[in-house]
């Protein structure tokens, strides 16, 4: 239970690292599915650096990790929504769990739960964390765009 992010080049438009009480988000994925092996590893499937639809409307339902490092013992719950064309689809409430936390300085993904979302039109895409009371600070954007030929139905 730990957080902090940094959007690295290649996923995304890279964001800065985000500093929330005990932990720092270092940066955010956006792919098709997550999957854990039984060695602990993290497998990302179709990691989204842009997004390219055939048509739309289209129903959708992506993967979002954050990578974070813990400083201190998390001192807060995280909250988490994503933006579909600066308009809210999905939020995501992840509660601090002592339990289960990890060394300080020790990297680790936080995988959040699948968020559908309806995508209507080309635009952006963005994942955002609460920093404050109604205070959010993004930690990627994914900008999806029609593919040549692609239309709108």
């Amino acid at each position: 239970a730990c957080y902090t992010l940094d959007c690295r080049g290649g996923l995304g438009r890279a964001m800065s690292p985000i500093s929330l009480g005990g932990a720092t988000l270092n940066y955010a994925i956006c792919c098709d599915d997550i999957r854990v092996e039984d060695t602990g590893k993290f497998l990302f499937i179709g990691v989204y650096a842009d997004m390219v639809l055939n048509a739309v409307p289209v129903q959708i339902a992506p993967r979002f990790v954050v990578q974070c490092v813990t400083t201190d013992s998390p001192q807060r719950d995280l909250q988490f929504r994503v933006k579909v064309a600066d308009r809210v689809q999905a939020m995501s409430h992840l509660k601090r769990d002592p339990a289960a936390s990890v060394p300080a300085g020790v990297p680790f993904f936080l995988p959040l739960p699948p968020m559908p979302l309806r995508v209507a039109e080309a635009g952006v895409i963005a994942l955002e964390v609460e920093v404050g009371t109604d205070e959010w600070a993004k930690l990627l954007e994914i900008p999806v765009s029609l593919a040549p030929g692609g239309a709108a139905v």
